[in-house]
This record gives structure tokens, sequence and C-alpha cells, in this order.
């Protein structure tokens, strides 16, 4: 089994014209970095879905989900093999769909790494003044994650 890492810094930080907050952010599986070591995205949308999709996968209302970078034709599908362990297979869409990358991993590592990207990105919005809706949103996705991590401790 290996460890998957969702990483989020604050290099490539920035705004769009359309007040999306863009930072790097990429998923490492083991060695392997996916989509790339230094690819940028609209952070906080794309840590709102990956959110979203683990209460999904922690409360047991799916048994998979996929979930996307915005930004290109990347995504990775997560598929709840028991509450411990999720199989994991990162997938790039062109003209065919091509799997760069899949192991077992960890869901407590993979959790974790997610909520401490969520804390990079708001406190980013907050110290720049880039507060938004979709901040809001990712506050709210990060409470519904504690909650779901708090329950399955049975904290």
């Amino acid at each position: 089994m290996e460890n998957a890492r969702l990483l989020v810094s604050r290099s490539g930080l920035g705004r769009s014209n359309a007040g999306l907050v863009y930072a790097n952010i990429s998923l490492k599986v083991g060695e392997s970095i996916f989509p790339s070591v230094d690819w940028t995205d609209f952070v906080v949308v794309v840590l709102t879905w990956w959110a979203e999709a683990m209460v999904r996968l922690l409360r047991g209302e799916l048994e998979r989900v996929k979930v996307r970078f915005m930004e290109g034709p990347y995504s990775v599908d997560i598929i709840r093999l028991s509450h411990e362990v999720w199989h994991i297979r990162c997938i790039e869409t062109g003209r065919e769909s091509r799997v760069n990358h899949e192991a077992d991993v960890d869901s407590a590592v993979l959790v974790t790494s997610i909520l401490g990207g969520i804390e990079v990105a708001l406190s980013v919005c907050r110290e720049h003044n880039w507060w938004s809706p979709d901040a809001d949103a990712l506050l709210q996705s990060k409470s519904d994650l504690l909650t779901e991590v708090s329950d399955a401790s049975g904290a």
C-alpha cells in the first residue's frame, strides 16, 4: 500500500480576473506526482471538490468518485475498498484515456493532506483579502470533512 497526499503550496499563487484563486496543487501517490510537480490550478474550487468527494466516501454514500482538476484533462478515480483503504487511479484523458499511476492507499493519510491543503488555501484567501463565495464553500466542505473524520474516529 502506498501513501497518497494532495500537495498544495503557495507557489504559483495568484488570482484570476474572475476572482478565482490559483496555486500549485498536485497529488503525490508513492513517488509519482500527478498531474505534475508544478501544476497550477484553481485551488479553492478543486479543494472543495476533493473535500466533498471524501465526505461521500467516508459516509459510505458512494463506493467510487471521480475528482477532476479544473484545468487540463486530468482526473482521479477513487474506489473505496474499505473505510481505511482506497484504490486511486490517476487518469489523463486525451484522445484516449491513460492511467498514469494507480495504487491502494491509506484513506486517513489522503484525507489529512486534503485538510492541510484546505488550511493553506483558506489562509491565502484571508491574508490577501481574496475571500469569496468559493472560499465560503470550501470552509463548509472543511467543516463537513472534519465531522466525518471525527465520527469515524469515535470522538
